[in-house]
């Protein structure tokens, strides 16, 4: 009678991970797998598998033994970095085993010839229900002291449901068994070289119970596992295999990027039936208080008026004091610009023409405290300077202030009198000036001069009703907040670093007071951080960002959270963001 079994590669079994899963007609037992055999065989190809590379799974890595130098040999489980030092994998390749057994890696499409990066383990916590018997809760994460340099795979939580709905197509990857026998197990040798990767249907429940049903012993708990793959009397159906243990399993849902929706977990026999795989929308709570993001779908997407032309640098602020924002569509040169008024339901209504004609930085902020956004049009190098003031009825040109000089600007309340200022702001200097509004006009302040080469995020990130600097550096310098006070700029925080590359949007999209941080990547998930007491940010979840836009944040309806509006040049439509719902 066939048995369950694990997809690591067992003391007597060699094995590895491929795409599909599938266990050998051994008795499951937990711990590490032992090392895989390189003997001859047949030529390796995944369980019905392709080759694939590390560049389609990039957060794809290998855990390796510790003690044994060729990787070929050491490898013996999968994983998915989900944050840059955590690596998500099944329990049963890790539960008794010390972090000074395992190694990690990852960037590598062979196991020879030096291709990847080794990095020790220096911490494991498996699920605390983690169950050998009935395969229940069967996870658990690796934590690396070093920071593993890839973007993280986002983890789903429950409402994404319809991502790996039964009939949908989800991929895994990894170096397991490749080769197996009619009746599904692993025949020596036949562990490949390559990575390999494979295309699995989604199954129904009822079908993954009849399947996985050996007499009175009903081996498929639904609520915690999910299989997929196809039925094979002869071993042919793409399938993980031993090795494969622990590793991805993907949704790839159109233009978004991946979420990871399992982990390869058990099956019975490889190519013959649906392997299992932990469902992970299951642990959203465990994963996520050790420091897993997860994916927040609570924005709720809204319609926009399409803006057809191509805009270099849309921007957004209250223009009209209707305690909307309004979006300004600005076009450097001589051409027309375009500005919409925001409503109280999140649309937007055609605002009065307005036309520009120069090549300009826009510095946006109420500076006179009547409430209505003001625009301050800078050139740099010592261009024509121009300030247009907010009103009812669109903006009123007046004289504007010479600024002569080479800034990247930043505007912002630092002094909380209710008038916006502006740090002038010398990025490759570090040289910086800093102008307080005033009810008619800008007044000097004190000297202030952060340090050169950051970018700069504005918000009261603090919560005392003063806007602070958050400054972005490149990695692997540490990141600082500096706290508006008055005059200039008072506390500096402790380092912090927000992993990622894509630019920071600042607003308090989840209405609890304190502004938080949306990291918007490009071809990946954005992250949202949290702001909390003292300028800090915890609490990480990942979102899904509609595509390739340009994000800045506002208070576009009559909520009481901040929004995020998208715009892409050209003809695409536009996306509205409502603030996070509770």
């Amino acid at each position: 009678m066939r048995v369950r079994s694990e997809r690591a590669r067992r003391p007597v079994v060699v094995a590895v991970v491929v795409l599909a899963v599938c266990g050998t007609a051994l008795t499951a037992t937990s711990g590490l797998a032992g090392a895989r055999s390189a003997g001859s065989g047949p030529t390796p190809y995944v369980v019905n598998g392709t080759a694939t590379t590390n560049a389609q799974w990039p957060y794809l890595v290998g855990l390796l033994h510790s003690d044994i130098v060729d990787p070929f040999v050491a490898q013996f489980c999968g994983g998915a970095v989900v944050a840059s030092q955590l690596v998500l994998t099944a329990a049963h390749c890790v539960d008794s085993s010390s972090p000074a057994e395992i190694d990690i890696l990852y960037g590598a499409t062979n196991l020879v010839g030096g291709d990847g990066t080794r990095i020790a383990a220096d911490q494991i916590t498996v699920y605390y229900g983690w169950n050998p018997d009935t395969n229940d809760g069967d996870l658990a994460l690796i934590h690396v002291a070093t920071p593993i340099p890839v973007v993280p795979i986002a983890v789903a939580i429950p409402g994404l449901e319809g991502l790996w709905a039964p009939g949908t197509i989800v991929e895994s990857a990894g170096w397991g068994c490749t080769s197996v026998t009619a009746g599904g197990d692993c025949l020596p040798g036949g562990f490949p070289l390559q990575l390999h990767e494979g295309r699995l249907r989604v199954r129904h429940d009822l079908e993954c119970h009849a399947a996985l049903t050996i007499g009175e012993d009903r081996l498929y708990d639904p609520v915690t596992m999910r299989c997929a793959g196809s039925t094979s009397s002869s071993g042919s159906a793409t399938d993980t295999c031993q090795g494969d243990s622990g590793g991805p399993l993907v949704a790839k849902p159109a233009n978004l990027p991946p979420v990871l929706v399992g982990i390869v977990s058990w099956g019975i026999g490889c190519g013959r039936l649906p392997g299992v795989y932990t469902r992970l929308d299951s642990y959203r709570s465990w994963m996520h208080g050790r420091g897993v993001p997860m994916v927040d779908k609570r924005f709720r997407g809204t319609p926009t008026n399409q803006i057809g032309g191509s805009y270099a640098k849309p921007f957004a602020c209250d223009i009209n004091a209707d305690t909307y924002d309004d979006v300004v569509y600005y076009e450097p040169g001589v051409g027309y610009d375009a500005l919409r008024l925001g409503t109280a339901d999140g649309a937007f209504r055609n605002g009065p023409p307005i036309v520009v004609n120069g090549s300009y930085v826009p510095v946006t902020g109420d500076f006179n405290g009547d409430r209505a956004c003001d625009v301050l049009w800078y050139g740099p190098g010592g261009g024509l300077d121009g300030l247009w003031r907010g009103s009812l009825f669109g903006f009123i040109r007046v004289t504007g202030p010479a600024v002569n000089g080479i800034y990247r600007p930043v505007s912002g309340d630092f002094n909380g009198d209710g008038r916006d200022d502006i740090l002038w702001y010398g990025f490759a200097t570090g040289r910086s000036v800093l102008w307080y509004g005033t009810a008619t006009g800008f007044s000097h302040g004190p000297p202030v001069n952060p340090p050169a080469g950051a970018t700069i995020v504005v918000g009261d990130f603090s919560g005392n009703g003063r806007d602070d600097l958050y400054l972005d550096f490149p990695a692997p310098t540490p990141d600082r907040t500096w706290t508006g006070s008055v005059p200039g700029f008072s506390t500096v925080s402790p380092p912090t670093q927000l992993p990622g590359t894509g630019a920071l949007v600042a607003g308090d999209f989840d209405a609890d007071g304190f502004v938080d941080l949306l990291r918007d990547e490009s071809g990946a998930l954005d992250t949202l951080w949290h702001g909390r007491t003292g300028a800090r940010f915890a609490d990480p979840d990942q979102v899904w960002q509609p595509g390739t836009y340009a994000a800045f944040g506002g208070r576009f309806n009559a909520g009481n959270a901040d929004d995020i509006f998208w715009y892409r040049a050209g003809s695409t439509p536009e996306q509205l963001w409502l603030g996070l719902t509770p």
